[in-house]
């Protein structure tokens, strides 16, 4: 008899964290580092109810210390009175994109073991249901996936990296079926578009060559940059408005968000007030109600002529390549759910902490820190999908409706970090720019 995707606790507000990280032992059990295709099947109760179809990605990340893996489905729409499925994703097109109105579930991985055989799989999940606008989130229960070592179908670009099986509850009762796929190295994928008036300069490296893409690359994002040059009316020496980026963002033919993760950097002369970069699309109240699409970074604002800058005093910003390819991260760290981080020299610290914090011989920039803090690159590769892609939740949401971190996240181990780095919690009440 099937049964229904219940238990006790099912329907209560849960508060939620992102996964642990699981032992060594368990980083051999059969799931390759990367991102896996899911197409999940839940039983509902009685014979005349067709079951409930999902799909999804589950993200698998791998070290030297163990293993983190959580995941997020989305509600496959039949297409017709006969149950008929359609937009199944092609697994043959690397990490699918999903529509946002679909999304149900976040996945949190609790446990990978091995099966019965050999390349078989054991794995324990916690499902978490997202209750929509109101950014709320209640438990679904726990559940094991029996999975199969199999001939992966066509398309999948790794024919012995695929799993199916069955999910059972905590009772060991069937609760429907599933099969796991891998389909890329990188756990998420989006392309950022940057775009700059007459006049200003494109951020798209720091001095020593390092580039959007390598930056994303060590957190396991696969980005892809365009570039392109507009033509906007400049709206003079005040520089611009929220809402003139708003407008300048809805010009011409609109993105489609739920078919792609772009997000937007806009390159201006100045921006009102005067401030070196802003997420400006915070919270989705502009003309098109989309949140976190698009920043800006005003490439003529000009660097104090004071000693704490350093080498760069003084200098019109876009001419000063470290500090303003630095900022453009930042701003669009933000644009990904991420608030300001004063642990380290990172990039979600703003730039003139960075600077105020300088010590000698150094002289800033050389104090900036060219990477994500350990907490923020957990962020982003294993906050739900919603909190991430553009177009989902607004910001400062991030941290008060998903799940928060796990406590071994919040000082990684030596070979997880950076350098020297170590982290601490956020620091939530600081403005939006950097």
């Amino acid at each position: 008899m099937a049964t229904a995707l219940t238990s006790p606790a099912a329907g209560a507000e849960a508060a939620l964290r992102l996964p642990d990280r699981l032992a060594a032992a368990s980083a051999g059990a059969g799931l390759r580092p990367g991102c896996h295709l899911v197409r999940l099947t839940l039983d509902r109760e009685g014979t005349a109810t067709p079951p409930v179809e999902y799909d999804g990605t589950l993200r698998v990340e791998r070290d030297a210390v163990g293993t983190v893996a959580s995941g997020d489905l989305y509600l496959r729409r039949p297409s017709g009175l006969g149950g008929s499925l359609s937009h199944e994703p092609d697994p043959a097109a690397g990490i699918p994109v999903f529509a946002r109105n679909d999304y149900r579930y976040y996945v949190r991985v609790t446990d990978i073991a091995p099966g019965e055989g050999v390349g078989d799989v054991s794995l324990d999940v916690e499902l978490e249901r997202y209750g929509g606008a109101a950014g709320k989130w209640s438990r679904e229960g726990g559940f094991t996936a029996d999975l199969t070592r199999a001939q992966a179908p066509p398309g999948y670009p790794s024919a012995g990296d695929f799993l199916r099986g069955d999910v059972l509850d905590a009772s060991r009762r069937r609760a429907g079926g599933v099969t796991i796929g891998w389909i890329a190295d990188r756990l998420r994928r989006a392309v950022i578009e940057v775009e700059c008036v007459d006049g200003c300069e494109a951020p798209l490296a720091n001095a020593a060559g390092m580039d959007w893409r390598s930056i994303f690359a060590a957190i396991g994002w696969d980005v892809a940059v365009t570039h392109t040059l507009v033509e906007l009316a400049d709206p003079g020496e005040d520089g611009w408005s929220d809402a003139e980026l708003h407008a300048a963002l809805s010009r011409g033919d609109q993105v489609d968000l739920d078919a792609e993760w772009r997000f937007r950097l806009l390159c201006v002369r100045r921006l009102r007030p005067d401030e070196r970069g802003r997420m400006f699309d915070a919270a989705g109240t502009d003309s098109n109600k989309v949140p976190r699409e698009g920043a800006a970074i005003a490439a003529h604002w000009m660097i104090p002529d004071e000693e704490q800058w350093g080498l760069v005093r003084h200098l019109r910003f876009g001419t000063a390549t470290d500090p303003y390819f630095r900022t453009a991260v930042h701003e669009i760290g933000h644009a990904m759910g991420l608030e300001h981080n004063t642990a380290e020299n990172g990039f979600m610290r703003p730039t003139d902490a960075i600077s105020r914090g300088v010590i000698p011989p150094q002289r800033f920039p050389e104090n900036v820190v060219w990477a994500y803090q350990d907490e923020d690159a957990r962020r982003l590769r294993h906050l739900p999908d919603p909190w991430v892609r553009p177009g989902g939740v607004p910001f400062r949401l991030a941290y008060l409706g998903a799940p928060s971190l796990p406590r071994d996240a919040m000082v990684a181990p030596p070979s997880c970090s950076s350098g020297s780095r170590r982290s601490t919690s956020p620091c939530r009440s600081a403005p939006r720019y950097g």
